[in-house]
């Protein structure tokens, strides 16, 4: 041991460990041994010529392909180093081996959310919808026309009071919408532009060349009134 300045450190030279391999390339290691490399090369070309997302026409075949790795012996990591899967796939196909392949592709149906409005909900505000009157703005050679209301200095939040008291009117018990999720649903069964189609778009052109004409024609004669 040699001091210095009241410490001690030791004389014997610190060896120079080489790193090992990381946890996922001894995984595929482990892998190769038990399949070999060029089968392991095989699987995984197959693998992503498939289109293995959720629904579609091979996620069943790649479902059984995990399972099958699984049946051999393979560890999750060792699966997902071979192979591009989720960890969510990995961990439950071992739950199905336990309880049977017939469970595989049964699924839980998704439930409705309990905040989600009824069939009834949307109708009244479908009806409350049809009552308002409303003007086509003008014509637009690319989108329908916005329509607007009739009724002069209308907001929007006057238009939700009113949805509010015909919804309360009827039944005192209905549930209706927020100010926010009633503009939001507005938008969604009433989109302001929708596209039109190629036939109304060149009407649509028509009418506003002709009504530019006619405002150069009025112009011209009032020009020349003037003149003479």
């Amino acid at each position: 041991m040699e001091r210095r300045g009241g410490g001690s450190r030791t004389t014997v030279p610190r060896r120079n460990r080489k790193k090992g391999p990381t946890r996922q390339e001894a995984a595929y290691a482990r892998a190769v041994e038990k399949l070999g490399e060029d089968t392991l090369k095989e699987m995984g070309d197959d693998w992503g010529s498939w289109d293995t997302k959720y629904g579609s026409a091979e996620w069943e075949q790649s479902e059984g392909v995990v399972l099958n790795l699984l049946q051999q012996g393979f560890s999750e990591r060792e699966i997902k180093a071979i192979l591009p899967v989720g960890g969510s796939r990995v961990s439950r196909l071992p739950k199905v081996l336990a309880l049977g392949v017939d469970t595989l592709h049964t699924r839980r149906q998704p439930s409705t959310p309990w905040h989600a409005f009824t069939d009834k909900g949307l109708d009244n505000f479908k009806a409350h919808c049809s009552t308002w009157v409303l003007e086509d703005g003008f014509p637009c050679a690319h989108h329908r026309p916005r329509q607007y209301f009739t009724e002069p200095n209308l907001t929007w939040l006057v238009v939700h009071s009113r949805y509010v008291y015909d919804s309360k009117r009827e039944d005192s018990d209905a549930r209706t919408m927020s100010y926010s999720r009633f503009t939001q649903y507005v938008h969604f069964y009433y989109p302001g532009q929708p596209e039109l189609t190629a036939y109304d778009k060149q009407i649509i052109l028509l009418e506003k060349t002709t009504h530019l004409n006619e405002a150069i024609s009025q112009r011209r004669f009032v020009s020349s009134f003037i003149r003479s």
